[in-house]
Parts: C-alpha cells; sequence; structure tokens
C-alpha cells in the first residue's frame, strides 16, 4: 500500500492546505477548509484515504490499489444517506444483501438480481419496450398490477393459501396453463389455433383424479353457477340468460365426404372391470321450477330444433336413439325410450307422448305421411302393446281406418261407433265371432232393425256349415224356448229346443 495520508478531524479552525505526495504520513489535527482543490496522490500514483468514525473497526477507505471506496459502518445502521438529490450509476450495481426504497425505483436498463426483491408497493415498468424478467423463482406476497404485458417462459406459482394472479386487461398464454383454484371475477375468452394437421387438438382441456371418497362427495369438471339476482328485474321483455352456449359452424368450402360437424359430444365411461357402479348417465337435463318462484309460463325439459335453410339430402332427423347391447347378459328391463309420470299431485298428464303439427306453419308442410312408421322394424311379439283394456281413442271422429290389404284381430274388439270394411272381416278361430251392441247392417248404413241385410240382385244370405246344412235358430215370444228352421230338399222343416245349448245342435 502507498503512503497514507491521515487526516482526523477536531476542531473547527479551517485552513487551505494543497498536498503533492509525501515520502511520509502527515497528521494534521486541526480542520481542513481549502477554497480550491484537494489532491491527494498524484496521477497514476494514487494514495488511500482513510476516514476514522467515532467507534472503533468503523471507518471510510478509499483504497487507491483496489480503485474502490469502502464505507464500514454500523450494522442496521445507514452508512450512505442521501437526504437530497439523485444517485445515478452508469455501470452495475450488484447489492448482496437487502435493498428498501422507501420511495419509487426507476431502472431503466436491465437489471440482475441474484437474491431476493421484496416490493411494498408499486413495480412498474413505463417504457414501450420495459421487461420484466427472471431465469429463477419470482415471488409476490402481496398484489401485482399489471397494465402492459407479461410473459413467463417458466412457471408462474402462487402458493399462499389467498394466492391469486389478478388482471384488469387481457391475460394471453401462447403455451400450456396448468391452474389449481382459479376464481375469474371478470370474462375469460380462449381463443385457440389449431396447431396438429391430425389427432385431437383441445383448445381447452379440464383433467385431473377423482379422489373424493367421503360419503356424498360430488366432483365436478366444470361447474357453471349463474344467478340472476331479485334487484335485477327485467322490463323489456326479450332477456335471455344462458348457462352454457355451444357454436359450431364452418365456412369451409370443401366438398369431401365423411366430414362431420358436432355441436356437443358428451360420453360417460363405465371402465372399472374389477368394479359396479350402479347408474351410468350420459347426460342428465332438468328444469326446475322451485317452491319458491312465481308463475312459469311453459317449461321443456329437452328442447331439440333441427333447422335446415340449406339442402339436406339423405337423412332428417331431429332425434336419433340408438342402442348398443354388446354383452351376451340381457339386462332385467330394455327400453330405448321410456316415458314416465312421477307426478306427486294432480290428475295425472294429458298423454304420455304427442304428436303434433303446427298448422300455422303451412298444413302441406306440417302434415305427417306416418305419425308412427314401423315399415323398416323387426318386431318379434306385436308392433304396439296396450294396457288400459287395450283401448283405442281416435279424437272427435270415432274413425278408426285401416288400409292393409290383411288385417288380423287377435281377442275381443268392441266398436261403439261405425266400422267400414272395404275387404273382408274374416273370424278364423273356432271361437271368432262378431259381437253388436247395436244394430248390424250389411248392404245398407240405415239399418232399420238389429240386423239388416240389403242385397241387389245376389242371394241376400245363405246360411251353411261345414258338417250339416244351414239352420236359422229364433228364440220365442214367451222366452220360454227355440224354434229352430232348417231345409232339406226343398222343404223346411222346424224343431223345438228348450234351451240355447240344445238349439246350437239344431239339425244333429
Amino acid at each position: 500500500m502507498k503512503k497514507i495520508l491521515l487526516i482526523s478531524v477536531l476542531s473547527l479552525c479551517a485552513m487551505t492546505v494543497v498536498v503533492g505526495y509525501a515520502a511520509a504520513a502527515t497528521t494534521i489535527s486541526t480542520s481542513i477548509n481549502t477554497g480550491g482543490t484537494l489532491t491527494v496522490g498524484a496521477d497514476a500514483a494514487g494514495t488511500d484515504v482513510l476516514f476514522y468514525t467515532d467507534v472503533s473497526g468503523e471507518e471510510l477507505l478509499w483504497d487507491a490499489s483496489e480503485n474502490m471506496l469502502t464505507i464500514d459502518g454500523a450494522n442496521g445502521a445507514n452508512a450512505l444517506q442521501v437526504t437530497d438529490g439523485n444517485v445515478a450509476f452508469s455501470d452495475d450495481l450488484a447489492v448482496t444483501a437487502n435493498t428498501t426504497v422507501g420511495g419509487t425505483l426507476g431502472v431503466t436498463g436491465i437489471t440482475t438480481l441474484t437474491g431476493n426483491l421484496n416490493i411494498n408497493g408499486y413495480a412498474t415498468t413505463t417504457a414501450a419496450s420495459g421487461n420484466f424478467a427472471t431465469e429463477g423463482t419470482l415471488t409476490v406476497v402481496g398484489a401485482t398490477t399489471m397494465t402492459g404485458n407479461f410473459y413467463v417462459n417458466g412457471y408462474a406459482t402462487t402458493t399462499a393459501s389467498t394466492g391469486a394472479i389478478a388482471t384488469e386487461g387481457a391475460l394471453t398464454a401462447d403455451g400450456t396453463v396448468t391452474l389449481a383454484t382459479t376464481t375469474v371475477n371478470g370474462f375469460f375468452t380462449l381463443n385457440g389455433v389449431r396447431d396438429a394437421g391430425t389427432g385431437y387438438d383441445n383448445f381447452m382441456t379440464v383433467s385431473g383424479d377423482i379422489t373424493g371418497t367421503v360419503g356424498g362427495a360430488k366432483t365436478r369438471g366444470v361447474l357453471v353457477d349463474l344467478t340472476r339476482p331479485a334487484t335485477a328485474d327485467s322490463t323489456e321483455g326479450d332477456i335471455e340468460d344462458t348457462g352454457i352456449m355451444v357454436r359450431v359452424k364452418t365456412l369451409s368450402d370443401s366438398t369431401t365426404a365423411g366430414n362431420k360437424l358436432t355441436g356437443l359430444d358428451v360420453e360417460s365411461k363405465a371402465d372399472n372391470p374389477d368394479g359396479t357402479i350402479t347408474n351410468v348417465q350420459g347426460a342428465a337435463i332438468t328444469a326446475k321450477s322451485d317452491t319458491s318462484a312465481g308463475s312459469v309460463a311453459s317449461m321443456w325439459g329437452l328442447l331439440v330444433n333441427v333447422q335446415n335453410n340449406a339442402a339436406v339430402t339423405t337423412d332428417l332427423i331431429s332425434g336419433d336413439f340408438r342402442m348398443f347391447r354388446q354383452a351376451a347378459t340381457e339386462p332385467t328391463n330394455e327400453f330405448v325410450l321410456r316415458v314416465r309420470n312421477e307426478n306427486t299431485s294432480g290428475t295425472g298428464v294429458d298423454a304420455g307422448v304427442r304428436i303434433y303439427s303446427n298448422g300455422s306453419n303451412g298444413v302441406a308442410s306440417a302434415a305427417f305421411d306416418y305419425a308412427i312408421d314401423m315399415s323398416s322394424s323387426t318386431i318379434n311379439t306385436a308392433d304396439i302393446r296396450l294396457s288400459n283394456g287395450a283401448l283405442i281413442a281416435n279424437g272427435d271422429t270415432d274413425t278408426l281406418t285401416v288400409t292393409e290389404a290383411v288385417s288380423s284381430f287377435v281377442g275381443a274388439i268392441t266398436v261403439t261407433g261405425d266400422v267400414t270394411v272395404n275387404g273382408y272381416a274374416t273370424t278364423t278361430a273356432a271361437t271368432g265371432a262378431f259381437a253388436a251392441q247395436g244394430s248390424g247392417a250389411f248392404g245398407t248404413t240405415t239399418p232399420t232393425s238389429k240386423l239388416d241385410i240389403f242385397s241387389t240382385g245376389t242371394s241376400t244370405m245363405i246360411i251353411d256349415s261345414s258338417t250339416k246344412g244351414g239352420c236359422l235358430c229364433l228364440k220365442d215370444l214367451d222366452s220360454a224356448g227355440y224354434t229352430c228352421i232348417a231345409a232339406n230338399d226343398g222343404v223346411i222343416s222346424y224343431d223345438t229346443y228348450a234351451t240355447e245349448a240344445l238349439a246350437a245342435a239344431c239339425g244333429d
């Protein structure tokens, strides 16, 4: 170390000294006051300058050989304090301990921190290209507000129970974003761009392990919970609130066959070869009017519309219900479509299934060729199985028209109106019979008696049997027996019988 100029400040007396290079140490026991320049050492031949404090071992040293100013002050106290003016660094500032800024810290260049940066106020980048970059971990204890862009090339993690990322503007993520519990109080917009030519490409993926095992545990991948408060009264009459709206459309002019456009694809899957699950539901849809609600004009559990403004060439179907049973074991009940009435009050519903034409759209356009068409079905037992006494009510007209060439009815048929048969009405079983509680007529629609047979040019009636000739039995006027008339080779004979059973054996 070069020779040392030792200066001790002991009094308030002033004197002016110009010191050049000294061969030995110089001790001045009074104050130094100079109106010019105080030069210590010479150019390229400097000397150390040491300032002592009132505490042993604490000093300010200008080290000429190191070109460095060292302040050794008291731990925890300010060793360098600027009460006014600015501190400017044209080169790097390296801080190995904590740095506390009570006001605003403005950094115009790149700043590298190897330790911790604790900000109790705001950290703001104001320039257009101002960046805040970290190659390690950035930990934010309080709230952080960003009015510009925030880019994270690694992980942005909030670890505290109340840790949150809040943004008043747009939050843009170019890569994968992994979120634990996330609350969005404003709008969340996801603009996806497909980056793969084949395979699956999901703009947003919700995945996780369902580990809830406590009784009553319910896990939802996505929960939409919207509430219109009591103060948000509608006065316009055209308000529509929707939990989830899906719009998928194509503007492609491709004519390649086989492409598919699906608005919503839902699947629930039982994939537990060693377990048992009670119910698997593809979708559960409920429209509900709560007990505390007012009145509801109309309610639909499911409303499905198919609207083709452009041409549809093959199939136009509003609802397609399919069953793919591939297991050999048949369940107790199998229904492709089940309609249930589980009302707990009132007198029941008007109909289980109603087929309806909206005549306001045009009678011809809204008409059905067949309300129910089972022409392509393979039926094992019967097309329709009826209950309630096998009753078919045909509205106000009471007319049932059967257009098939061959129609079979098994069992008794009771008709309270008219039956018009354009072909043959045949009973084939041994007990087959036509029974009418009213009048019966053949050849006339205005019967004048219980049985009216009218013919033009042919035999009015032929009575025959397979084992004997025809026999006509009449009940006596006194209701005591029966008189039966038979014919043989032009001779008419009659016999009397006491009972209907004996009369039925007429001719034996």
